[in-house]
């Protein structure tokens, strides 16, 4: 038997019975501060009694461990994974499928939450929350036709797969499909999956409420133990500024103004995009170029795309382009192999500077005084003297 005393303003207590048979709890008053009222003992055999006319068992009480029907055959949970091992930088599939008897999902099933849902089960898997070795992420399943469960206490879809048969039962079959990025070479272990789920043998019909479950027993099953592993990409054929990239790339660079005089800055902008590992490679190295020095640089991840973004100063006139800039990656196969993707040259017109000169001119000289000026300065001067 399970018995549990809350303390607070109200005295309460959960009681739950493990086995067959008759009990009694005698009136026990608490001391303390709080101390229990002798009522509320008083009144412990009438809610055990209760408990056991109903059916109550300890998986009901709030807090205790559902039963586990693994080995019932009613709900089963498996792991799908590769059956080769994979790549670091290359993703891998893991789809968990969830089986559930016909007659006891339309029968016998309950919901868990008070939000309703096409499938009233929770899928549990800590290894989603798993940040070692690589990133955990859940394909898109919202197709038509998919199904409503909640998953590590979130709502998510599962796609219907067809009906399968087993020991002479009929299962509906859903599953829900994500993908392990790999960061780093090793193994990552798939454990404590398990489905939560709740049932009844019996309902009563209520004209307000509906059905209603006459005895809830919260139960779970567990999927078995999965793997899942990673080896490093080859040494063979990798060129020297590789950095991490995996999956299929391409470049495409844009370059304002196309027009500058030596020490002018031209804005490069390059557009890495396809499909691959983001996020876990570095950003193509822009530099050096011959006649063309990097003074800013800056990138940017969003989705399926890196945005980089950078100032070059033109110091010779001679430039002629921005030449092509290069992502080493590596694709997947078969056959795996190393390659470069290109961005497109960039033409440039370089004008020569025209810096302003400077010349020494010496000053004027004063003007020399002609013949008839000085007949003239004569004449005025008489006239004054007279």
């Amino acid at each position: 038997m399970l018995a549990k005393c809350v303390r607070g303003p109200l005295w309460g207590a959960r009681v739950g019975t493990l086995r067959p048979g008759r009990y009694l709890l005698a009136p026990a008053p608490r001391a303390g501060p709080h101390p229990m009222p002798a009522a509320s003992c008083a009144a412990l055999p009438a809610i055990l009694a209760l408990c056991m006319a109903s059916g109550a068992s300890a998986s009901q009480l709030p807090g205790a461990a559902p039963r586990d029907l693994t080995s019932e055959g009613r709900v089963f949970l498996e792991l799908a994974t590769p059956t080769a091992d994979g790549l670091v930088g290359v993703p891998q599939r893991v789809e968990v499928h969830v089986g559930i008897e016909r007659e006891f999902l339309a029968g016998e099933l309950v919901p868990l939450f008070a939000r309703s849902l096409d499938l009233p089960v929770e899928l549990r898997a800590p290894w989603l929350r798993e940040p070692r070795g690589g990133r955990w992420s859940t394909l898109p399943s919202q197709a038509p036709g998919t199904r409503t469960l909640a998953l590590d206490g979130d709502v998510t879809f599962a796609l219907p797969l067809a009906d399968i048969e087993r020991e002479g039962r009929m299962f509906a079959l859903h599953a829900l499909a994500f993908e392990w990025l790999p960061d780093a070479p090793g193994e990552l272990v798939l454990d404590g999956t398990e489905l939560r789920f709740a049932f009844a043998s019996a309902f009563d019909d209520d004209p307000f409420r509906g059905r209603l479950p006459r005895a809830r027993v919260d139960a779970r099953v567990r999927a078995p133990t999965a793997r899942v592993r990673a080896m490093a990409l080859p040494e063979q054929g990798r060129p020297p500024q590789f950095g991490g990239a995996v999956g299929s790339f391409r470049l495409d660079a844009q370059a304002e103004p196309r027009e500058v005089e030596v020490g002018g800055i031209v804005a490069l902008t390059l557009l890495v995009q396809g499909s691959g590992n983001f996020g876990h490679f570095a950003a193509p190295r822009i530099g050096p170029f011959d006649g063309l020095s990097v003074i800013s640089e800056r990138s940017e991840l969003s989705g399926d795309s890196l945005r980089v973004e950078c100032e070059l100063r033109v110091t010779e006139e001679r430039v002629r382009e921005i030449p092509p800039i290069e992502l080493a990656h590596f694709t997947p196969g078969p056959p795996g192999r190393y390659e470069l993707a290109r961005s497109q040259p960039l033409p440039l017109r370089v004008r020569r500077t025209m810096k302003p000169v400077l010349v020494d001119v010496p000053p004027p000289e004063a003007p020399l005084l002609t013949p008839p000026v000085l007949i003239a300065a004569g004449v005025v001067a008489l006239v004054v003297l007279l």
